[in-house]
């Protein structure tokens, strides 16, 4: 397992140029990863602790972990994404965007 190539690739995805909606939610994503600080790591340690403590869901930071290459990645990302526009309350953005 590479986790810095992960944390790399998932970088890259992260910065691509958004073509779908869904993609809006990277850089939400990247802030709660907090990718700064991922990219910084000096060791593979660090940055398992740093993602055990933010992702408390297990198979979602197993499968993260697994992946191999930008693809993975970018599809977990994706799946993170989605979940996201499945489960917004977009009543609750509107009421809070006009209060």
């Amino acid at each position: 397992m590479n986790l810095r190539n992960t944390i790399n690739y998932l970088n890259e995805v992260i910065n691509e140029p958004t073509t779908s909606f869904s993609k809006y939610f990277y850089d939400d994503i990247a802030n709660y990863l907090d990718i700064d600080y991922l990219l910084k790591c000096s060791d593979d340690n660090s940055i398992l602790e740093h993602l055990q403590e933010i992702i408390t869901d297990d198979n979602k930071y197993n499968l993260l972990l697994n992946c191999k290459t930008k693809e993975e990645v970018k599809e977990w990302l994706d799946n993170i994404a989605s979940y996201i526009l499945k489960n917004i309350d977009e009543q609750q953005l509107i009421y809070d965007c006009l209060n």
